[in-house]
Parts: C-alpha cells; sequence; structure tokens
C-alpha cells in the first residue's frame, strides 16, 4: 500500500506538562523559524521545578497567542527571563542564553586555575577569568 504524502507544520507553541505521582513540572520552548521552509530551530528550553499539582499556577494573559505563550515562557524560567515594554521576548531569550553561556565558562575556568599547578598560567587564566566576569556583569546589569 502506497503512504500518502503529508507534510506535517511544526509548531512553534508546544507547553509540556510531566507528571510524576502528585508533582508535577512544566517545560516550555523558545524557537525561532529558520529561513529555509517551515522548520524552527529551538533556542532554550526552560523548565519549572517540581511542584505539587495543587501549587502549579501559570497566568493566562495576552490578547493574541504570541503574547500568551511569551508570558508562559516568562512564567516558567523562574525569572532568568524579564520581559517589559522595552524588551522583545527573542532579545531576552538570547541574553539568558548567554548569561548562561558565560556562567559555564566562568565555572570552567575556575576549575582548571584550580588544577593549575604554574603560576603563571594561573595568572593567565585569572586575566581570563576577569574578562569573562566582566562581561557577565554587562549582561545582568
Amino acid at each position: 500500500m502506497k503512504r500518502k504524502n503529508r507534510t506535517t507544520i511544526p509548531s512553534k507553541y508546544i507547553l509540556f506538562v510531566f507528571k510524576y505521582k502528585d508533582e508535577i513540572q512544566i517545560a516550555i520552548s523558545y524557537k525561532e523559524k529558520l529561513a529555509s521552509g517551515d522548520k524552527f530551530k529551538i533556542l532554550k528550553i526552560y523548565r519549572s521545578e517540581w511542584q505539587k499539582k495543587e501549587s502549579v499556577l501559570l497566568e493566562l494573559n495576552g490578547l493574541d497567542l504570541d503574547a500568551v505563550f511569551n508570558g508562559f515562557i516568562s512564567q516558567i524560567s523562574n525569572g532568568k527571563i524579564e520581559i517589559n515594554e522595552n524588551t522583545e521576548i527573542k532579545q531576552a531569550v538570547e541574553k539568558s542564553v548567554e548569561i548562561e553561556r558565560l556562567e559555564r565558562q566562568i565555572e570552567q575556568l575556575k576549575n582548571k586555575i584550580r588544577k593549575e599547578v604554574q603560576f603563571n598560567k594561573q595568572i593567565e587564566l585569572k586575566n581570563e577569568l576577569k574578562t569573562l566576569k566582566y562581561e557577565l556583569g554587562n549582561l545582568i546589569d
């Protein structure tokens, strides 16, 4: 039997609710449409903490699906994304991704410094660490 050609339409808006016993975790991803075709690229996945199902609350705010979805992302991100009238969700997500990247690099550099035996290499790594902390400070402010 010949299979019909079905075109699947990728969805930009997906909210996952995971349940384990009497606890719930909510996950949501921010996707960006690729220039070629109808495909999307996931930029960041946000997850809430595991909570009792009675205490889970998501506010439904907005006049269109984009606004509602952006509100969900803002609530689920646990304060990692700050959205106001001056910033777009894309900029806020990219900023949070960059902050997390810098924080990971800083932790890796701290571990390298602890393990490094040579004093001159430690100094070089500390200078690099100072630069990364400065970049992170500029992003957070």
